[in-house]
């Protein structure tokens, strides 16, 4: 039986989680997928996503994957809230701060954005 896989993409539990991972001491590049349950989370990428995560040295210091059911975590205020789509829409974060809005299962836009996010970390040990 080969060995089991790393769970790398995981969900935002509630909101003080919401706010850990957007907070300014999170100084990985975080990719986050927001869905809401009756549509599913975009999964299409897993494997994308996982090989990029493979070739990265110390991933777990530089980036994260997390996804984020909208019926359950407040990701936006009341008013910005979204409205239910069924195309995936994804948000990257680096220092607390938001640095791009994806809307569309983009995995080439998403790779180019997140390894330039990436490069700006220098030396993470």
């Amino acid at each position: 039986m080969p060995p089991k896989l790393k769970e790398i993409f995981l969900p935002v539990r509630d909101e003080e989680h919401w706010k850990e991972v957007t907070s300014h001491s999170n100084r990985r590049v975080t990719l986050v997928d927001l869905f809401y349950p009756w549509f599913g989370r975009c999964d299409a990428l897993d494997e994308a996503f996982r090989g990029l995560y493979m070739t990265l040295e110390d991933p777990d210091k530089k980036i994260q994957y997390l996804h984020a059911d909208l019926s359950k975590v407040p990701v936006f205020p009341e008013a910005e809230q979204p409205k239910p789509t069924a195309k995936p829409r994804f948000l990257i974060y680096l220092n607390g701060e938001k640095k791009e809005d994806i809307s569309g299962a983009n995995y080439s836009l998403m790779k180019d954005k997140i390894l330039a996010l990436v490069d700006t970390l220098g030396d993470v040990s």
